[in-house]
């Protein structure tokens, strides 16, 4: 039986302590169907108090265990199962915050039990979107302040922090749609205590659509987590999974390209397609590669300059973080890169007008489609303007803005 000794490293401070209290092993399984023979140990100050600890089947269970202020607390995984990629775990302390994550592959160090005496408040929090204009709003409801009289607001959207002093609802927002999430933060005058939220926003991704694919050149890496994805339709590679849309582009010669989705955390299918949006043509279909559930598939581009589509779903209806890569001499770079500081641009996907604003005067604004081509060039000698993108065809494109002399690239996404 093969094991790996695993410890985690807590930095967690408190102002409190009440000598003992209970801990939390949570389990995951990101399919859903338990750990298909894998394992964990819970340690303590070198006492297994948690043996051989599993989940016999579905995606969640829980095992409690004691502690006391100090303990060491380390962990021995046994991997000798199958399906690692989808096995972690975390570890909640005794008012249930996470003190503590892993999976049968990481290797995190130790963590010092420390019991927490402050009372926790409570909250709802809610997402609520206009994915039309490509915003959302959040609303926070204040049950239950605990020990506190105030908890102020924070979120890692921007920079805003409110100050909330009585039970209730408050809006926040409204925000701009860049991400699939918005963690928010509510902060009371002991620290120990505070309480965070990860919230979806119920948008999906601007690349949802073949229209809003987005580009691969060769050796670039993104990430992106496809969980607010719709189910595909082109019924190439699976039935109705969710699925995201990017693209490679040759410049006319052909090209092998190799796309794989390794580092993935959920089961993931690449299909390549070739045509245009409006007239799809199924090509190559990888699901597993590599005796993995992540996918990898090469091909040869046609030289004819044109997009070729791939379309990564998750199977079985699958969802979670992706990264996808693309490799293949020749290919088009289409990557963003030097951003300038204070610099705007929303909404993104736009319509009709893609708003633009920065901390010093933009000088001019070019757009391009991602062949190179320059579709739009208006100078502006202003910090905040409008520029009309109601012409444009729909889907990607590079909005290239010079400010001082300096000039940054952002990708824009046309609706």
């Amino acid at each position: 039986m093969k094991k790996i000794t695993l410890a985690f490293l807590m930095l967690f401070t408190s102002l409190f302590a009440i000598g003992q209290c209970d801990y939390t092993l949570e389990l995951n399984d990101s399919f859903g169907d338990g750990w298909n023979g894998n394992s964990i140990d819970v340690i303590v100050n070198g006492t297994i108090v948690l043996d051989d600890a599993t989940l016999d089947a579905g995606s969640q269970g829980f095992e409690t265990f004691s502690v006391t202020d100090g303990d060491a607390i380390t962990f021995t995984v046994d991997d000798s199962g199958s399906f690692d990629g989808e096995v972690s775990y975390r570890i909640l302390n005794n008012v249930d915050q996470e003190v503590g994550t892993g999976d049968l592959v990481d290797v995190p160090t130790e963590i010092t039990a420390n019991c927490i005496d402050c009372t926790p408040g409570a909250a709802m929090v809610e997402v609520f979107g206009d994915c039309d204009n490509g915003e959302f709003s959040v609303i926070v409801n204040i049950t239950d302040f605990g020990d506190a009289t105030e908890f102020v607001v924070t979120t890692n959207y921007n920079s805003l922090s409110e100050t909330i002093t009585d039970t209730g609802a408050t809006l926040l927002g409204p925000f701009n749609v860049s991400e699939t999430a918005i963690e928010v933060t509510l902060t009371p005058q002991d620290a120990d205590c505070v309480l965070t939220y990860e919230r979806e926003i119920p948008c999906p991704p601007s690349n949802d659509e073949c229209s809003g694919a987005r580009g691969l050149g060769d050796g670039q890496t993104t990430l992106q987590n496809i969980s607010n994805a719709t189910p595909d339709t082109t019924g190439c590679g699976d039935t109705g999974g969710a699925a995201v849309w990017y693209f490679v582009n040759d410049g006319g010669t052909a090209t092998e390209v190799t796309i794989s989705t390794a580092g993935s955390d959920f089961d993931t299918i690449i299909a390549s397609i070739t045509g245009d949006c409006d007239n799809q043509v199924c090509g190559e279909v990888n699901d597993d590669a590599n005796g993995t559930l992540q996918s990898e598939l090469t091909f040869t581009t046609p030289g004819t300059g044109e997009n070729v589509y791939i379309l990564v779903l998750g199977f079985g209806g699958a969802t979670g973080n992706l990264q996808i890569s693309a490799t293949g001499d020749g290919l088009l770079s289409t990557g963003e890169s030097n951003q300038l500081d204070g610099f705007t641009m929303f909404p993104n996907p736009a319509q009709d007008f893609l708003n633009v604003s920065n901390s010093s005067i933009i000088e001019n604004v070019k757009v391009f489609n991602l062949l190179g081509q320059k579709v739009l060039d208006q100078n502006l000698q202003s910090t905040q303007n409008q520029i009309n993108v109601s012409e444009l065809t729909p889907g990607a494109y590079l909005v290239q803005v010079t400010a001082e002399g300096q000039t940054g690239t952002y990708k824009f996404i046309k609706q």
